[in-house]
């Protein structure tokens, strides 16, 4: 009994146990009476049994007490099996929830992962890991497109080898200590072929489990397409203000030199040319021309070279202007300097204007001139090159095929904070009157823009180069000028009508045509030639553009065309070309004529729009 006793409490716990030990208990009494009275009880004893009835009734008590306890274990172990196999069915039901929640945990962490891969494998930005020291633990594959270096070739390293100057590693850590992360910072950086760009470090400080710096991760991204884009943007702001500054003046300022320049040329004309007078007033009409020839300068900055262009060889160009009273100027200035030419282009055809180009070749060549110190040489180089794909500038071009005139000197170079500046009108390091106005650069800048090129510039200390990128074209070129002398504008009496809002413009011109034989009359305004034309015939109209108040050129010439079907005309102003005097030369009118002008170019501009 007391191994049974011991063996359902084992099994079955002590909520069972106490009906074992009560069963026990109880044989135990009843094996007591038993002996108590005499007997010699053996349970299992059938002689026993058989010899005393009452050993017999006892033993059966006993057995039936073991039986019980016997019985009520194994339904209590029974119940107990069944428990467990439903708790073991539970328990399988919840670990196979748990294996397949783990399944796709594991899943949903992969394809993350995966995704994760994707993206970093494919963005244009860098994505970097790195310590505290600089070392690269992580960059992201972009970075060999990004920098001219592969993964392998940077993780490890530190990268203090990506920086222009490795002292600007402090312009990111400072921020990074103070509040633990960087946004929209730019840094130089420089690339394996040497290069530079501009980058944008958007970063975060890592922090171990204790809050303690561990590294920083984050982002760099290339923005010097952004960056030259914004400085395009401010330069062409500065470009509008200056337009609005050369338009407001340049007609009433060259009106004014009209005078300047023509009085004096006037008044030669009717000098000997033994006169005492004459180097006076050819000192006054020079100097009347060159002041001209600055706001000329400052329209062409502001509004570009709208002057009309024809297919013209840049070769030929480029020796018109070695033989030319501006490259003799800078010879004598420049004795040390040589310049040499090295033209491979096989073809040159660029449609231009090449009054504009050769400005070009003069403001490049005397500013590389004037970088030499004592001796040293400039080369002129073209050449030519396909463009497959956008240039990676702001100045960007279009795909096609481009001549290069290539501008390079050995002088001194320019230096790095200059040269984001040299474009800029009236940013220059010379001395203001003396050797420029400070608008040569920006003078090249925009022709090149203007007839759909971009430049690009290189310098060190061994010298600076200057690339100008012009659209190759196919046609032929222009025809030549026919070279012919003053006395072919000579008149034959014909009348010709000056319309003009200036009394001294209406004078000069006047006396220019009389000189050359032609009959002339004036009037102030389009409202006034109008009313002229009404009763009086004319072979010509001189007409200028911009009169106030009342009606333009443009619109005085439309109305003439009404009253008078096929009026000839020449147009003149202070201004470029713009729109009024393109639609004006759509409607009829013969050419234009840009003010201050001399009497030769007058009466020959005259004298073809009569012949046209």
């Amino acid at each position: 009994f007391f191994l049974v006793t011991v063996l359902a409490t084992v099994l079955f716990g002590s909520r069972w146990g106490w009906l074992a030990i009560s069963a026990t208990m109880l044989a135990l009494l009843v094996t007591s009476l038993a002996i108590t009275q005499g007997m010699i009880v053996y349970p299992f004893d059938v002689a026993a049994w058989a010899m005393n009835g009452k050993v017999l009734a006892f033993s059966m008590l006993a057995i039936l007490l073991l039986l019980g306890v016997i019985t009520a274990s194994l339904g209590r172990f029974h119940s107990s099996l069944l428990a467990t196999i439903s708790e073991s069915n539970q328990r399988a039901i919840e670990l196979a929830a748990e294996v397949r929640e783990r399944h796709k945990a594991e899943a949903g962490k992969a394809e993350s992962e995966e995704k994760f891969r994707r993206i970093i494998e494919n963005i244009q930005d860098v994505y970097f890991e790195t310590g505290l020291d600089g070392t690269i633990h992580y960059c992201s594959p972009s970075c060999l497109t990004f920098s001219g270096y592969s993964q392998q070739e940077l993780i490890g390293q530190n990268a203090t080898m990506l920086y222009h100057d490795p002292a600007d590693r402090q312009l990111l850590l400072a921020p990074m200590q103070k509040e633990g992360q960087v946004r929209g910072l730019e840094l130089f950086f420089k690339k394996k072929d040497g290069s530079t760009y501009y980058v944008e470090f958007n970063a975060d400080l890592v922090l171990d489990e204790e809050g303690r710096p561990q590294g920083m991760h984050g982002t760099i991204r290339d923005v010097t397409l952004a960056k030259q884009a914004k400085e395009q943007l401010q330069r062409v702001q500065k470009m509008d203000a200056i337009g609005l500054m050369a338009g407001g003046v340049a007609h009433d300022l060259n009106n004014i030199l009209a005078s300047l320049v023509g009085y004096p040329d006037l008044m030669l004309r009717s000098l000997e040319s033994t006169s005492p007078l004459r180097p006076s007033l050819e000192t006054i009409r020079e100097s009347g021309q060159r002041a001209a020839a600055v706001v000329a300068d400052l329209l062409t900055v502001a509004r570009g070279a709208a002057s009309s262009r024809e297919n013209q060889d840049l070769h030929t160009l480029l020796e018109e202007y070695l033989l030319s009273p501006e490259y003799k100027r800078m010879e004598l200035l420049h004795p040390g300097v040589q310049v040499k030419t090295r033209l491979q282009a096989q073809e040159a055809v660029i449609s231009c204007s090449a009054v504009h180009i050769k400005k070009c070749l003069m403001n490049l060549v005397n500013n590389s001139a004037e970088a030499i110190i004592g001796e040293g040489s400039i080369e002129l180089h073209t050449s030519l090159v396909d463009v497959e794909e956008p240039f990676s500038s702001s100045r960007a071009i279009g795909p096609g095929r481009y001549i290069v005139l290539q501008v390079e000197d050995s002088g001194d170079g320019i230096a790095k904070n200059d040269l984001e500046h040299i474009f800029e009108p009236f940013y220059s390091k010379k001395h203001l009157g003396r050797s420029g106005t400070g608008l040569g650069l920006a003078i090249v800048w925009n022709t090149v823009q203007d007839h759909g090129g971009t430049i690009e510039v290189e310098s060190s200390e061994q010298g600076s180069c200057f690339r100008l990128y012009f659209p190759l074209q196919q046609g032929a070129l222009a025809v030549a000028g026919t070279g012919v002398d003053a006395e072919c504008g000579r008149g034959q009496g014909e009348r010709i009508l000056i319309v003009d809002d200036e009394p001294d413009l209406r004078d000069v011109a006047g006396k220019m045509l009389q000189q050359q034989g032609y009959e002339v009359a004036a009037v102030a305004s389009g409202e006034e030639a109008l009313h002229y034309l009404e009763g009086q015939q004319v072979e010509l109209l001189l007409l200028d553009m911009l009169m106030e108040p009342g009606m333009n050129g443009r619109q005085a010439y439309e109305q003439i065309l009404k009253l008078v079907p096929g009026q000839k005309a020449l147009i003149a102003s202070g201004f470029s070309q713009n729109e009024d005097v393109e639609a004006t030369l759509q409607m009829g009118a013969a050419a234009f004529i840009k003010k201050p002008f001399v009497t030769e170019q007058l009466c020959l501009a005259v004298r073809q729009a009569l012949d046209s």
